[in-house]
C-alpha cells in the first residue's frame, strides 16, 4: 500500500481502525503502523472507535458509524483517554451499521444499532461534510451507502482468513477528488479509480 499509495515522508495516511488479528502478519503490522506513527506523527493518523478525523475539512472518517444520542459537536468535547460503554453514542461510533431499509436509527438486541440513508444525508448536511468513511468488510474493497456521500473501505483482502473480499485505498487530492486502489490478496494495489467528491457525482 505504501509502495502504491505514496511515500510516509510526504503523503498523509489515515487509518480506521482494526489493525491486527485480522489476517497473517499482524504483529508486523501493526508495529510497522505504530513505527510509522512514531515517526511521522503528522503524516499518520490511526483511529479507534472513539476517535475520529476530518480531512480537508469536508471528509469525515470515523471506524464505523452514526448515533442518534449526540452530534459532532459532542464528539468534539469528549474526555480523552475514555472507557467504550456497552451502549450510546460512543459505543454507536464503533458499532453502528448503515442499513438502506431503514429511515432513521434502529435498535434492537437482534440487529444492532442500524441508521438509515436519510441519517447520513442530515447528519453531513448540518456538519458541512461532503462525504464520510468508515470500515467494515465489503465484496469490492469499497462500497457507497446507496446515493449518500458515506463509503465502507476495507484495506485487507481476503479478511482473517475467512472472506473472499478485495481490499482498497481511498485516496483524496487537493482537489478533493477521491480515487480508490483496489487490490486482490497478495497482489499489489491496482490502477485507482476516481470519483469526485462534488454533490453531483453521488
Amino acid at each position: 500500500i505504501f509502495a502504491t499509495c505514496g511515500d510516509v515522508l510526504t503523503t498523509r495516511y489515515v487509518g480506521l481502525g482494526n489493525y491486527c488479528n485480522r489476517g497473517e502478519h499482524g504483529i508486523e503490522t501493526l508495529g510497522l503502523l505504530f513505527s510509522y506513527k512514531c515517526m511521522f506523527p503528522e503524516n499518520f493518523i490511526l483511529l479507534r472507535g472513539k476517535h475520529v478525523c476530518v480531512v480537508q475539512n469536508r471528509v469525515l472518517c470515523v471506524c464505523s458509524g452514526l448515533s442518534c444520542e449526540h452530534g459532532f459537536d459532542f464528539l468534539q468535547r469528549l474526555e480523552r483517554p475514555t472507557d467504550i460503554p456497552d451502549e450510546g453514542f460512543l459505543c454507536d461510533l464503533l458499532w453502528a451499521e448503515p442499513d438502506l431499509h431503514i429511515a432513521g436509527f434502529s435498535d434492537s438486541i437482534r440487529d444492532g444499532n442500524k441508521f438509515g440513508p436519510d441519517v447520513v444525508q442530515n447528519f453531513l448536511r448540518a456538519n458541512n461534510f461532503e462525504m464520510m468513511c468508515r470500515t467494515a468488510v465489503v465484496d469490492e474493497g469499497f462500497e457507497w451507502f446507496g446515493d449518500t456521500k458515506l463509503v465502507t473501505i476495507i484495506s485487507v483482502a481476503n479478511y482473517a482468513g475467512e472472506f473472499n473480499n478485495k481490499g482498497a485505498v481511498m485516496l483524496i487530492d487537493d482537489n478533493g477528488n477521491a480515487t480508490f486502489s483496489v487490490f486482490e490478496s497478495g497482489a499489489a494495489p491496482k490502477a485507482p479509480r476516481q470519483r469526485s467528491l462534488s454533490p453531483s457525482s453521488a
